[in-house]
């Protein structure tokens, strides 16, 4: 079962959230920075790290994120991580809730053990997200099945859209 966990973001001064993170979840998980308006997405094992990274990168700074949520899980290693990261950038790009601020095109199809388990937590996560306010849209697959998404430029196909 995933977690989100919601901790105050000062631009990396402090790393506070990745400590507390790192206590009780040493592992893969992904991340949301945002300020109310902008999000950034990332996936990371080294959460302090990446914290630390983000609050001395300019951009960033400008940007002046105010909360990180950190999702993670048991069992969420890598491929499951990298492919919510991926899938979490191109559905909240159509969602709208927030500018993505990640340069990157989102979606990428990935093919892993225990895949069908994770598409349903997917879809837990993502009602998670519209509850806390970073998402609208009711379900991913309303996004999925969108025009908007379909057609979005930087969005590719699934491969049971591409299949329908």
């Amino acid at each position: 079962m995933l977690t989100i966990k919601t901790y105050t973001y000062e631009n990396g001064t402090t790393l506070k959230a990745a400590e507390s993170h790192l206590l009780e979840n040493p592992g893969n998980c992904v991340y949301i920075l945002e300020n109310g308006k902008q999000a950034y997405i990332g996936q990371t094992v080294h959460v302090d790290i990446r914290e630390y990274q983000h609050g001395k990168d300019k951009e960033k700074i400008k940007c002046n994120f105010k909360r990180i949520h950190i999702i993670d899980g048991e069992n969420f290693d890598a491929s499951p991580a990298v492919h919510f990261e991926s899938l979490l950038i191109s559905l909240f790009k159509v969602d709208c809730t927030f500018e993505v601020l990640n340069g990157n095109e989102g979606y990428r199809e990935y093919l892993y053990d225990r895949e069908l388990i994770f598409d349903l937590e997917f879809d837990k996560l993502w009602t998670k997200l519209r509850e806390m306010g970073l998402v609208k849209t009711k379900t991913a697959g309303e996004v999925m099945n969108s025009v908007l998404y379909k057609y979005f430029p930087r969005a590719e196909l699934t491969k049971k859209q591409r299949d329908a």
